[in-house]
This record gives C-alpha cells, structure tokens and sequence, in this order.
C-alpha cells in the first residue's frame, strides 16, 4: 500500500539500523528485508538529513535510522540516475542523486 508519501531508494547502498543494531542493508537477504520494511510503514518520518558533499542520506522513523549511500557500482551516473525519491502528495518528487538534490514534478 503506498500513502500520500512514498520512499523509493534505487541503485543505492542502504541500511536500516535501531537505536541498537543495524537490521538489515540492501545486501540481506530479501526475506529478511521483507520483515524490516514494514516497520518502517508504521512509523512517521520524523527526520531527513542529507550531506551536501557525500550526498549520504539518513531518514528517521521514530527509533530507526534508515542511511541511504551512493552506490558502489555505478561507474557512469548522470542526471537520469537517481539514489533516492520521495514521491509528495501534490504530484512533485524530492530526489537526490549524482547531480544533487531536486524537486520537481512527478508524472505518478
């Protein structure tokens, strides 16, 4: 189900930690991933950090943390790349990718 609000992470490294451990990294295995996930739906976005010069993303939701990197095997990014979008209600998207943080209109 995706509400007004959606998070698309796409050729990123990401990891998802609480307060006491990481869970779950885009490398675990998909049923492992699947059971971390919907936590995440449960629990209001309540912080969104990103470092102008790495481009690292870290988004709170509540206890957790999910951290969102630039991929490691993406040799040849360009503008058409994207790390991470969230999809706002209003049809625009906010993105960051290798050309930096946008905002623009969403064809969702």
């Amino acid at each position: 189900m995706v509400g007004k609000w959606h998070l698309w992470i796409y050729q990123a490294d990401w990891s998802l930690a609480d307060q006491h451990r990481q869970i779950v990294t885009a490398d675990s295995e998909r049923r492992y991933i699947a059971l971390a996930i919907p936590r995440l739906q449960e629990t209001k976005l309540s912080d969104v950090d990103v470092n102008p010069a790495s481009l690292e993303t870290v988004f709170r939701f509540g206890e957790f943390r999910l951290t969102v990197g630039r991929p490691d095997y993406l040799d040849d990014a360009d503008e058409r790349d994207h790390y991470w979008m969230v999809f706002l209600p209003g049809k625009q998207v906010l993105s960051v990718g290798p050309t930096g943080v946008t905002l623009g209109p969403s064809d969702r």
